[in-house]
C-alpha cells in the first residue's frame, strides 16, 4: 500500500476518466453526510477525500476484467517520482514535395524522450473500473 511505502498523502494525485469523476461526484462518501467522494473544482478537476484528482479521456475503456470488456483504470501516486527525460531538441522536417501539386507543405516533428519511475511503490493502480 502507499501508506506502508511511506508515501506522503499530501503528495498524492489521482488520475481518472471524466465519467468516473462524474459518477463519484454523485456518490456520497458517508451515509451520514452529503459530501460526495469526488468534489469538482472550477476547472473540472477536483479532489477525492482531499487528495488532488485530475481527469482525462486518455485512459482506455476497452480493458477486460472478468467477463466485462469495457473496464478502465484509476491511477494514484506521487508523480514527482515519475521521470521524463528529453534527449536533444525537437526535430522538424518539412516536406515540400508530397503536396506540391496543391500548394501544401507538410511539417513533421519528432522528439526523443524516455520515461522512468524512481520509486514504483509510490504508485497504485485500480483496475476493473466500469
Amino acid at each position: 500500500s502507499l501508506a506502508s511505502a511511506n508515501v506522503n498523502r499530501q503528495d498524492l494525485t489521482y488520475i481518472l476518466r471524466g465519467n468516473h469523476a462524474v459518477d463519484l461526484s454523485r456518490t456520497v462518501a458517508f451515509t451520514s453526510t452529503a459530501t460526495p467522494i469526488f468534489e469538482m473544482s472550477a476547472n473540472n478537476d477536483g479532489n477525492i477525500r482531499k487528495i488532488r484528482a485530475l481527469t482525462t479521456s486518455q485512459i482506455p475503456t476497452t480493458l477486460t476484467q472478468g467477463s466485462s470488456t469495457l473496464t478502465s483504470q484509476i491511477f494514484v501516486g506521487d508523480f514527482s517520482n515519475f521521470l521524463i527525460g528529453n534527449h536533444g531538441p525537437l526535430d522538424l522536417i518539412s516536406d515540400i514535395y508530397s503536396g506540391a501539386g496543391s500548394g501544401l507543405v507538410s511539417l513533421f516533428g519528432r522528439r526523443w524522450v524516455s520515461f522512468g519511475v524512481r520509486h514504483p511503490q509510490a504508485f497504485a493502480l485500480g483496475t476493473g473500473i466500469l
